[in-house]
């Protein structure tokens, strides 16, 4: 599928691309629009500051530069709607009714980029057909729908992806897996493998094949030993997986840092450093203390 990035493009520039795409190929296409900001609150004195600064590293910046308008959105939707792409993508907000409802009757689909659940959320109640998650990492900017809250709000990519699946996609009828980190007894069937589920089932399969290690270790022998050690990593990395998803999702950005780091020094802390007193009790024969 062929794809417009329509920003700084004109009503008319949309109208030649898709010409020259229709005269090219005969795949489908889409086209993507940001969705305007507010009017941003001048400061002249600082626009001249930063000119001067401009002009230090490069050619004098004019005055005038810093008038530049954004291209008429309006224009711009009434170009996509005569284009008439199988998909039509948004990103930093959500197309106006109106505009939605007339893509819906023309069957266009819209695919909404989306940096939250709650901009999610908001986006398949006003009708999109499918949610484009962006993480945090994604380029130089984010296309939260509110920018002085992006970076409050940023989720990393592998955070967010699952935090939006399961209430959409439960929303829409079709949720096959459970993706929240809190466990709920009242789940339909279809929803049987939350993280906070899959940490603990992983935590009692640890806990029994750390019996089964010891038994094997205990043998003597070379080749059941090395299968303990190698199947040993199996339970661990099983439990890894879900796990940093649930640290992740359990504290909010500011404090995800500091909550993750918390609970592995906690962790050398209580099991850590008792498992060496153990080691020691079980290991070390009276002749050898």
């Amino acid at each position: 599928m062929g794809g417009l990035g329509a920003l700084t493009t004109s009503p008319d520039g949309i109208a030649d691309w898709v010409r020259e795409f229709r005269d090219r190929s005969n795949g489908g296409y889409q086209i993507n629009l940001w969705i305007p900001d507010p009017p941003p609150v001048r400061d002249l004195e600082h626009e001249r500051e930063v000119r001067e600064f401009l002009g230090k590293w490069g050619p004098p910046a004019p005055a005038e530069a810093s008038d530049a308008a954004p291209l008429d959105f309006a224009a711009q939707c009434e170009a996509l709607l005569a284009a008439a792409p199988r998909v039509i993508s948004s990103i930093m907000g959500l197309f106006p009714d109106k505009f939605i409802a007339e893509i819906k009757t023309r069957g266009i689909a819209w695919f909404a980029c989306v940096t939250t659940l709650a901009e999610a959320r908001a986006a398949v109640a006003t009708g999109a057909d499918a949610i484009v998650a962006q993480g945090s990492e994604a380029g130089g900017h984010r296309g939260a729908f509110d920018a002085a809250a992006a970076e409050r709000q940023s989720v990393g990519l592998f955070a967010l992806v699952p935090r939006l699946a399961d209430p959409i996609a439960h929303r829409r009828g079709h949720c096959l897996v459970r993706t929240s980190a809190r466990y709920d007894p009242n789940l339909p069937p279809g929803l049987l493998f939350s993280r906070f589920r899959l940490c603990s089932q992983r935590c009692v399969v640890m806990a029994v094949f750390g019996l089964v290690y010891f038994a094997l270790l205990d043998t003597k022998v070379l080749g059941l030993i090395l299968l303990a050690v190698a199947r040993s990593g199996v339970p661990v990395m099983t439990l890894y997986g879900p796990e940093a998803a649930l640290i992740v999702e359990s504290f909010s950005p500011r404090l995800r840092y500091s909550g993750c780091s918390l609970g592995y020094q906690l962790a050398s802390i209580i099991a850590g450093g008792p498992s060496v007193r153990i080691q020691g009790g079980e290991w070390t024969t009276p002749s050898a203390r």
